[in-house]
């Protein structure tokens, strides 16, 4: 039997959840200490890539069965602040789950490409011709 290699990103069927939200805060940006360990170093943190800023969206994930699945922080990098508030039910573009391996166990984190405002956002139950 193959060893999964970690880290590893994982494509999720967003089509099957649905997101509500219930913040946003900014992603802090860690420094590394001397002799180990890390720290908070009170800027925002930037997406490696476009240099973006980095925000967390705290959701709470069920299926669209209705199963309750938890809560989990979504990070996209976007310009400004995203435009969602309590309770709205949001969807995020190519969403994924990074799973790693530390010292501590297991790990990981949700990411997206961005995250479609809640006006944009169809109810579960509506037809796709339907209009609220």
């Amino acid at each position: 039997m193959a060893m999964m290699q970690f880290p590893r990103e994982l494509p999720v069927d967003a089509a099957r959840l649905v997101a509500v939200a219930f913040g946003v805060e900014e992603v802090q940006e860690w420094l590394e200490q001397p002799g180990g360990g890390r720290r908070p170093s009170g800027a925002q943190a930037k997406h490696e890539n476009t240099g973006y800023p980095m925000w967390n969206v705290g959701v709470a994930f069920s299926s669209t069965a209705g199963e309750a699945l938890g809560t989990a922080a979504v990070s996209i990098a976007c310009m400004e602040r995203p435009a969602v508030s309590m309770g709205e039910v949001v969807q995020f573009e190519n969403l994924r789950a990074t799973v790693w391996s530390g010292k501590s166990g297991l790990g990981g984190r949700f990411e997206a490409d961005g995250v479609v405002m809640p006006s944009k956002v169809r109810r579960a139950a509506e037809p796709a011709g339907a209009t609220s």
